[in-house]
């Protein structure tokens, strides 16, 4: 990659670099933005005398001494409203609207809550992904056994909330279809997670390690996007579940078992509030709409900036002039929003747009169109039973 290209970043206020320092503590939440260039970057990473920064393990008020220090925030702030209602910079969700890398926080397994796969396992799949990357372990790294690092990814712009996660799951489904269980760290997509930069605790200096692969491209994140939507869900979803074959099966190595993680029990799901309630609850996200679009013949076309915002685009079934006119949006309310420039056409129109519970509702009406003799709101019944539930298990 180009030494030149620039970060968007942001680091606490009013401190002046010293030996890779940029604040105290964490607990400084006075950020400013931080433009920096990636030769400037990398320097906080690479092994030198006063990087990483070499810490005791000592306690300080309750703390550890060695959680303290220079850390910096995965994009740039813009001035939102913080909790009193006043107009300034804040580590909010509002306050981050985007962000400028994939961090990918690797402190624990699927079969090992307290350290990450090793971390040569990790860097080969990098390497196979093909993606430019830097790697270095934490201060609560120990050695191959007991592994934690982070990696971070650099894209060809920023992204927002959505596509972020996004991306993060895809690049952790990765390690996993390749038998690498590494787990999901929820931190990795926080808006307002800090991240230190590289420090050793006193008696595990000798293990630190620095890690990076600099292709000269940056990911294409809407390239990527495409693949991870396709690699998540397929542009298909069979009627009925197929037993994968002894080929299809990821390749676990017999050393590791990596248990099924189920947060939804069919059978002993509570009684909802609202049929709707439950629905939005579970559907409310992109990969479950894109899931139900593409199940009824809908078509991902790609996405496109409009004022600040994402679109998803899509090419509904019917249509006669091959042009992608639906388009997925996340609106107010953290509510995703399907409009149409097609009109009656498309079987989704509405002047207002519609949420994913209207979505189904308005599928059920399409199909029974198709189906003479058919009550429309039976339709929607059944299909919203069994799309649910059939989504689900295949989810979960």
């Amino acid at each position: 990659m180009d030494l030149n290209y620039q970060l968007v970043l942001a680091r606490p206020k009013g401190r002046t670099p010293i030996e890779g320092e940029f604040g105290n503590s964490v607990t400084a939440v006075k950020m400013t933005n931080w433009k920096v260039t990636l030769k400037d970057f990398l320097t906080h990473f690479k092994p030198s005398k006063t990087v990483p920064v070499i810490v005791p393990e000592t306690k300080v008020n309750g703390s550890t001494k060695w959680k303290d220090g220079a850390y910096f925030s995965n994009g740039a702030f813009v001035i939102a409203k913080d909790k009193n209602g006043k107009n300034k910079l804040t580590r909010s969700k509002d306050g981050f609207p985007q962000f400028s890398t994939i961090l990918l926080d690797c402190d624990k397994s699927l079969n090992n809550p307290d350290y990450a796969p090793p971390i040569d396992d990790h860097i080969k799949v990098m390497e196979e992904l093909g993606f430019p990357y830097v790697c270095h372990t934490s201060a609560s790294h120990e050695g191959p056994d007991k592994s934690r690092y982070r990696t971070i990814v650099f894209t060809d712009r920023p992204m927002s909330h959505y596509e972020n996660k996004m991306l993060y799951s895809y690049i952790v489904k990765e390690h996993q279809t390749r038998g690498i269980p590494l787990e999901i760290a929820t931190e990795s997509y926080k808006p307002s997670q800090p991240w230190f930069f590289p420090k050793t605790r006193q008696k595990f200096a000798s293990a630190y390690q620095y890690r990076d692969n600099l292709i000269p491209e940056p990911v294409d994140v809407t390239k990527l996007l495409l693949k991870s939507l396709e690699s998540l869900k397929g542009t298909q979803v069979p009627s009925k579940k197929e037993e994968p074959t002894q080929t299809e099966q990821p390749p676990t190595p017999p050393s590791i078992s990596i248990p099924y993680k189920s947060i939804y029990d069919i059978n002993s799901f509570p009684i909802p509030q609202s049929r709707v309630d439950i629905f939005m609850h579970y559907m409310n996200n992109l990969e479950s709409i894109d899931k139900l679009l593409r199940q009824h013949g809908w078509t991902f076309k790609g996405t496109k900036e409009v004022d600040g915002r994402t679109n998803y685009e899509y090419l509904h079934p019917d249509s006669k002039s091959k042009t992608a006119g639906g388009r997925l949006y996340l609106g107010d309310k953290d509510k995703w929003i399907y409009t149409t420039f097609h009109g009656s056409t498309d079987p989704l129109h509405h002047e207002k747009g519609v949420d994913a519970y209207e979505i189904i509702k308005q599928l059920a009406g399409y199909i029974a169109s198709k189906m003479p003799n058919k009550s429309a709101l039976n339709i929607v019944d059944r299909r919203f039973k069994k799309l649910f539930i059939r989504y689900l298990s295949e989810r979960y």
